[in-house]
Order: C-alpha cells, then sequence, then structure tokens
C-alpha cells in the first residue's frame, strides 16, 4: 500500500510545506498534526498527494494547475486544477479553460505538467466561463 503524502498551504504567512515539513507521524505512521495546526485551523490547507508525478519526476497534489494533454492527444492541451472529486472517488483535472468546466480523471490525462499551484499562483488558471 502506497503511503499517504501530504503538504500544507500557510495563507497567513503565504507558504507551502512539503510532506517532509509536516510529517509528524508516529512510528506507526499515524499522522500527528496537533502541532501544525496550533489554533490556525482556518489559516493551514491540508492537500494531498494524488501519487502520481507529473513528467518531469515532481508529484502531484490537490491544487497543483497542470497542463495536459486532453483525451491523451497531444494535438489537444487543456489547462486546469487537480482535485479530488467524492463522486467520482478520484483525483481529477477540471479543464478551466473549456466554455464548461469538464473534470477529467488524473489517470486518464496524458502528460500532465506542473505550472503552479492555486494558492501561490491563481493567475495560471484561466477564468471559468
Amino acid at each position: 500500500m502506497t503511503p499517504l503524502r501530504f503538504r500544507a498551504y500557510d495563507k497567513e504567512q503565504g507558504i507551502m510545506m512539503s510532506h517532509e515539513d509536516i510529517d509528524r507521524s508516529d512510528k506507526e505512521g499515524i499522522i500527528m498534526w496537533g502541532d501544525l495546526f496550533n489554533g490556525k485551523e482556518k489559516e493551514i490547507v491540508v492537500m494531498r498527494s494524488t501519487g502520481r508525478k507529473d513528467r518531469s519526476g515532481k508529484e502531484v497534489f490537490e491544487g497543483d494547475i497542470v497542463t495536459f494533454c486532453k483525451y491523451g492527444r497531444g494535438d489537444q492541451k487543456g489547462i486546469g486544477e487537480v482535485w479530488w472529486q467524492d463522486v467520482l472517488c478520484a483525483f481529477v483535472i477540471d479543464w478551466r479553460d473549456e466554455e464548461e468546466p469538464t473534470p477529467a480523471q488524473i489517470q486518464h490525462s496524458a502528460e500532465l505538467e506542473i505550472i503552479g499551484n492555486i494558492y501561490e499562483n491563481p493567475d495560471l488558471l484561466p477564468k471559468a466561463a
């Protein structure tokens, strides 16, 4: 089983913390993040890893902004935000460059490349129509 990995964004300080920065697991792997939040629950946003890497080997997390090939075709590029969709029980990419944003399951999207994230680079996402 692949271990869960997370990262966190501190909205108050404007910093992204890697998994290694926030990992407070005990020897059994139980996550203990009490000191991470320390009364700042509204300022800290925790994001899960998708378990997938982009084409340059960077780990893809919820909240990442990615470019990708739609339908696995190199001639149809898209840009979108990675997020978890409960209905599909899957990580998806919200195609923000479409007239009607459409979620695509991340495993069906070829050639992912992380270009930023929604907290540090929100301007990279096209506005939804």
